[in-house]
C-alpha cells in the first residue's frame, strides 16, 4: 500500500496554480536565488495581486515576514517528488531550501503554453515585470509588505507607509530603511501608472 502511494505521488497532475507557481520558482532560480517557502509565498501573493483567478482563494495575512498564506505549502506539497523535493513534511521553515527538479522544467513549460489561456500567460509576464529589480528575498519582502499596506489604503503617503512598516513589527522597523521603502513604494506607483496606458497589465 505504501509503495502504491509513493508511486502515485510521483505522477501528480499539474493544475494552473501549481504550474504557474512552479514556473515562477524556476524563473526565480534562473536569477541566481534559491527557492523556499518564503519566496513561494511572495510569488503566490503577487500572482493574486496581478489578478490570476486561480490564486484568489489564497488568504494572506500580515505575517512576521510580510503577507503570508499557510495555503501555499499545501499547493507545493502536492507536487513534492513530482516537480520538487524538500516538502516531505508540512512543517518546513520559510527559508529552508526547496530543490526544484530540473528534468521536469520542460514539462511545466509545455503545460503552461498548451493549457494556460493567453490572459493568464500575460498575468505571468505581469508578475515578472512587477518583481523586476526586487528578486532577492529581502527586496521581495519589502515590495510585498509595502503593497500589502497600499492594497488596503491605496492613497497612503510614503510617510504613512513607512510608519505602518515600523508598526508591523520591530524586525521590519529596524531592517527596512526609509529609502528602501521609498524605492518599493515608487516602483508600485509607477507600475500602477503603466496600467492606465497598457491595458494588458492588470493589478487588482
Amino acid at each position: 500500500m505504501l509503495l502504491k502511494s509513493e508511486n502515485k505521488k510521483k505522477y501528480t497532475k499539474l493544475t494552473p496554480v501549481r504550474s504557474m507557481l512552479l514556473y515562477a520558482l524556476f524563473y526565480y532560480e534562473m536569477l541566481g536565488e534559491d527557492s523556499n517557502l518564503f519566496v513561494a509565498n511572495k510569488l503566490a501573493y503577487f500572482f493574486k495581486r496581478v489578478g490570476v483567478s486561480d490564486f484568489q482563494r489564497l488568504k494572506f495575512k500580515a505575517h512576521f515576514y510580510g503577507p503570508y498564506s499557510e495555503q501555499v505549502v499545501h499547493v507545493l506539497h502536492n507536487t513534492n517528488n513530482s516537480y520538487l523535493k524538500g516538502l516531505e513534511q508540512m512543517n518546513v521553515k520559510p527559508f529552508e531550501t526547496i530543490e526544484l527538479l530540473y528534468d521536469k522544467k520542460e514539462t511545466i513549460s509545455q503545460y503552461i503554453h498548451k493549457e494556460i489561456p493567453a490572459v493568464k500567460i500575460q498575468q505571468l509576464k505581469n508578475l515578472i515585470h512587477l518583481i523586476n529589480g526586487f528578486e532577492t528575498p529581502f527586496s521581495l519582502e519589502i515590495l510585498a509588505s509595502v503593497d500589502y499596506i497600499l492594497k488596503d489604503k491605496p492613497t497612503a503617503s510614503l510617510e504613512e507607509v513607512i510608519t505602518s512598516i515600523r508598526l508591523w513589527n520591530n524586525r521590519k522597523g529596524k531592517l527596512f530603511k526609509p529609502q528602501q521603502i521609498k524605492i518599493a513604494y515608487e516602483h508600485l506607483k509607477n507600475y500602477q501608472i503603466r496600467l492606465s496606458f497598457h491595458k494588458k497589465l492588470t493589478f487588482t
